[in-house]
């Protein structure tokens, strides 16, 4: 066992997201089709989207969640949201686009936030994750709970969380 001296630091409240987030962020364009967003989940293995203007603005957030709820309300002839009413049963992604479903308010974290801080906002929002932003509107990155996770496992001596 590594003596208490030799472990790295687990401490939430001074521990800075910059060094537990996963660097860079993939970004896409409101105007992306739904049919697109899916092929980008499933080929890139990614559960949310940050959603950028032209000049990289954040828009919103399109999560697998946003084309779950769009389809459960299809289904069951609801309203969604810019669209008309869907008739039951009748599941239509073709004109549809990121921006008909995403989720508007972006809720970030700045590169020097606590993990404690981020872990905080995570509940408040129930979510379970966030862009980084610097002060200046440039994404730089995504926390997630698995950052967290694998963090706390590494931290308290553990090895890597994921096998290489």
């Amino acid at each position: 066992m590594t003596p208490a001296a030799e472990q790295p630091e687990l401490d939430p409240s001074r521990t800075r997201i910059f060094t537990v987030m996963t660097h860079g962020a993939r970004t896409i364009r409101p105007d992306l089709s739904l049919e697109a967003l899916l092929h980008l989940f499933v080929e890139e293995k990614l559960s949310r989207v940050l959603v950028v203007s032209q000049e990289g603005k954040p828009l919103g957030v399109v999560s697998k969640s946003n084309v779950v709820v769009m389809q459960l309300l299809q289904a069951e002839g609801g309203e969604t949201p810019g669209k008309e009413r869907i008739p039951a049963g009748f599941h239509v992604i073709a004109g549809w686009t990121v921006e008909d479903i995403m989720t508007r308010e972006v809720v970030s974290v700045a590169p020097d936030a606590t993990i404690l801080d981020a872990c905080r906002l995570m509940l408040r929002n129930a979510t379970h994750g966030f862009p980084v932003i610097e002060p200046d509107g440039k994404v730089i990155g995504w926390l997630s709970a698995m950052d967290v996770v694998q963090w706390v496992v590494r931290s308290a001596g553990g090895g890597p969380a994921v096998p290489q």
